[in-house]
Parts: C-alpha cells; structure tokens; sequence
C-alpha cells in the first residue's frame, strides 16, 4: 500500500479546507498544515460515507449541479 497519493481537490472543498484550517488555528492556537485538516476530514467521512452518499454526489456531479 502507499504511503501517499495525490488528488485533485474541487476548489470549493479547497476553499472551506482553508475556511477550516484558519479556524482551527485561531480556536487552538496551534498551526497546523492544511494537508492534515484533508486527511482529518477524509478520515472521519471515510467512516460515515456511505454508498448512497457516493451515489448522491455523482449524480450532482453529472447533472453539473457540482462541477
């Protein structure tokens, strides 16, 4: 298995990484690379993610409700 892997984020999902990072780093006062705010919110979805929610954001992808 890989250690990494790079993706190819949408830019609203990198904007509210930014939203989160700077949130974080103003209510912990603790810096924090904006990667391991990624790999904190892929954890926890991993966990919750469902095939119906893989469906759902494909659809919205195909009809360009999402780009």
């Amino acid at each position: 298995m890989k250690e990494s892997k790079t993706y190819r984020i949408r830019g609203d999902i990198v904007n509210g990484v930014i939203e989160k990072t700077v949130k974080y780093i103003s209510e912990e006062g603790e810096i924090v690379e904006e990667a391991e705010i990624v790999n904190a919110m892929i954890r926890v979805g991993l966990e919750k993610a469902e095939n119906k929610d893989i469906r759902e954001y494909l659809e919205l992808r195909e009809s360009r409700e999402i780009k």
